[in-house]
């Protein structure tokens, strides 16, 4: 919670929160999570993810015949990035547009009641809740800074008492080289 304040303080540049933030993984007082590299092209939507797929009943109905019917569906679980840079003509601001989702803790499934229709039986249907933490937004960073993008009170078991920091480091690494012009200056006749 320091932290965040510091972040507030420190402005558009998070570099000495992240720094605060090593030291305290380094002495015992945090815990550092993961860590991805992702490149993207200015102007091109970039995907990073680390998920695994989680099959859940999303539905449940009658058919014409009053027989039950279900549906299911996939949902991606884990760390999911997504990212849209544009370079600016400096070469070294960038403007980012970004969704970051994680899930702090797996899904719950809990027993729904519902009652048989037609034979006024009861029965019980799996219905599964997640944990999701989502921050879509934009924000223009230089070369080299240092953002703390998201900050979060994680939900689901032993959460008590913890916070999230996702952090996003910009670089700028140009592509094609700049080209170099070359004036001939020749002798007026």
């Amino acid at each position: 919670r320091d932290l965040t304040r510091q972040s507030v303080a420190a402005g558009a540049d998070d570099t000495a929160v992240f720094t605060a933030a090593e030291a305290a993984v380094n002495a015992g007082e945090a815990r550092f999570i993961d860590s991805a590299f992702l490149e993207a092209k200015s102007g091109i939507r970039a995907t990073h993810e680390a998920v695994s797929e989680h099959a859940f009943l999303s539905g449940f109905g009658f058919n014409a015949q009053k027989q039950p019917e279900v549906t299911f569906e996939m949902r991606k679980i884990g760390s999911l990035f997504e990212i849209e840079p544009t370079v600016y003509a400096d070469g070294r601001t960038v403007q980012l547009t970004y969704s970051h989702e994680i899930h702090p803790a797996p899904p719950e499934t809990r027993g729904a009641h519902f009652r048989d229709p037609a034979s006024g039986k009861p029965f019980a249907m799996p219905a599964t809740d997640f944990h999701v933490l989502k921050t879509t937004s934009a924000l223009a960073v230089t070369k080299g800074d240092i953002k703390l993008i998201s900050l979060q009170k994680p939900t689901g078991l032993n959460a008590e008492g913890k916070l999230w920091a996702t952090f996003l480091k910009c670089d700028v690494v140009p592509q094609i080289p700049k080209p170099v012009v070359i004036q001939d200056h020749k002798p007026a006749d």
